[in-house]
């Protein structure tokens, strides 16, 4: 028989005793309490489960408030400037729009700019971009004049900017070009140079800051509103697509050789009141240096406008309009070759907007033809110009009436009026067609149009390109020539006339 197994009462205590010693009575080993042995083996009590009155209270977390995330300072900058850049982009815009040029245009829109972020600054300690993403720039020495040091803040922020756009003013004049990208790469590492300066100090601090003797501080110091944080998210965007597009690779022009992409308006004809819109004065101009005396000349012609390609215009005019035949010859007196100092070209469109012509194409051959290049910003046709109706099933006869469009001697929009006197194959250097006309041909009127009267309406015929003496014996290239032509392209300036010179006139010409 096995052992009889128990357990004590107090203390719980295993037990085990022989079953011959049951009734018998026992001291528990571990807490000497008297135990009666019972008769048979039991199960141990089970130790009593504490009760929530004996369960010692949990102790409380600590509550504590949550810490807002402080704004970035770095980035709030970054967003400010990104909006005073499109601040001046938007400047830039209007001013072009409202000049009608980009020089003129983009001097217009700095000085505006230049004001308005002046005027915010001495006012209010901000400029518009920081003032949309709640920064002030506080000065940190008060004794010092605060208009000076706000205008050499803007000078050390925003004019290295301008270096950086010195080639959209076409300044290619030989060893210029050097100093340009000279001035172009230390604005660069300048601005360089500023944005290391406000990492490095997450924004608290910059070169800028150090020079000027300030501070910008948060002057909203918690988390932006939806409508500032929209706002400034749209600039940012807006600036990143325009400054993409604007690198974009643009169309500049046919290539040396090819001819211009142009459409032709085929089968239209314009009312006699429509005229005085398709002939444009083309100005010119440029400076020869010579030991003794420098050559200067300036001269004007007549161009009319064939196409719109994009953002440009294509207007037609006469080699010998370019000046670069006169050019080539102007330093026969010392060692023949002219050093080119100065080179313009200038359209004068009929309702007066002057924009200066960016490339020029002279004709591969021997035919007194050229293309001009010109921006077509701001320009509206039918307000500025009207493009030249050319229909090439049109027939021309000997007796049709006749309209000649131009600028002789400088006298914008003068018409002379008579009849197609023939038309003659000619060739100088290779063939074409010319019209003869008797309607006065005058210096001034070279590269504008010939009209021919047809049913009511007015169609181009060709380019007046000469005279012979002065009985009214004017001639026009045919218009179909200009489609048939090729050309070479060159920029506006000394370096593309010297150019010319050197690949078309058998010449050689340097700038100075």
């Amino acid at each position: 028989m096995s052992d009889i197994r128990f357990a004590c009462a107090e203390c719980c205590q295993p037990l085990e005793a022989d079953p011959s010693m049951a009734g018998g009575e026992i001291h528990c080993p571990q807490c000497t309490a008297g135990i009666t042995i019972p008769s048979e083996s039991t199960r141990p009590p089970e130790a009593a489960e504490p009760t929530a009155a004996s369960a010692p209270p949990p102790i409380p977390k600590e509550s504590t408030p949550p810490i807002p995330k402080k704004p970035s300072l770095f980035w709030r900058r970054v967003a400010a400037v990104v909006v005073d850049m499109l601040l001046l982009h938007v400047f830039v815009f209007i001013g072009t729009a409202v000049t009608g040029t980009f020089v003129f245009g983009l001097f217009l829109a700095w000085f505006g700019f230049f004001i308005l972020w002046f005027i915010v600054a001495l006012k209010r300690n901000t400029t518009p971009g920081k003032a949309l993403a709640g920064i002030v720039t506080n000065l940190m020495d008060n004794g010092s004049e605060k208009s000076p040091r706000l205008l050499l803040r803007f000078a050390i922020t925003w004019i290295p900017l301008l270096f950086l756009s010195l080639p959209a003013f076409e300044l290619g004049q030989g060893e210029q070009l050097l100093l340009v990208s000279l001035l172009q790469w230390i604005a660069l590492l300048w601005y360089v140079a500023l944005l290391i300066g406000l990492v490095a100090t997450h924004g608290k601090g910059g070169i800028q800051d150090a020079i000027c003797k300030s501070e910008s501080v948060l002057h909203i110091t918690e988390a932006l509103s939806g409508g500032r944080k929209a706002a400034l998210w749209i600039c940012t965007v807006v600036l990143i697509v325009e400054t993409g597009i604007s690198m974009l690779p643009s169309d500049e022009g046919p290539e040396n050789g090819e001819a211009p992409n142009v459409t032709v308006p085929q089968g239209t004809g314009l009312p006699f009141e429509s005229l005085r819109l398709t002939a444009h004065t083309v100005i010119g101009g440029f400076r020869e240096l010579d030991f003794l005396e420098d050559d200067i000349s300036q001269w004007n012609g007549t161009a009319s406008v064939v196409s719109k390609d994009g953002g440009k215009l294509y207007l037609v005019s006469n080699s010998h309009v370019l000046g670069l035949q006169e050019l080539a010859q102007s330093d026969d007196l010392t060692d023949g070759v002219p050093e080119i100092n100065a080179y313009v070209l200038v359209v004068q469109f009929a309702s007066g907007k002057e924009v200066p012509v960016v490339r020029f194409g002279d004709q591969a051959g021997s035919l007194d033809l050229a293309l001009l290049e010109v921006d077509a910003t701001g320009l509206v046709e039918g307000r500025d110009y009207v493009t030249v109706p050319f229909d090439s099933a049109m027939k021309i006869a000997v007796g049709d009436e006749a309209v000649v469009v131009g600028s002789p001697h400088g006298l914008t929009g003068t018409h002379t009026f008579g009849r197609i006197s023939a038309i003659r194959d000619r060739n100088e250097g290779e063939p074409y067609k010319a019209f003869q006309t008797d309607a006065a041909i005058n210096p001034g009127n070279s590269g504008g149009p010939l009209f021919v009267k047809h049913r009511n309406t007015y169609k181009w015929a060709g380019v007046n390109t000469f005279l012979i003496g002065s009985d009214n014996l004017g001639f026009a290239i045919a218009a179909h020539h200009v489609w048939d032509s090729k050309y070479h392209w060159f920029p506006v300036s000394p370096r593309g006339a010297a150019d010319a010179i050197n690949q078309l006139y058998g010449r050689r010409a340097v700038v100075e």
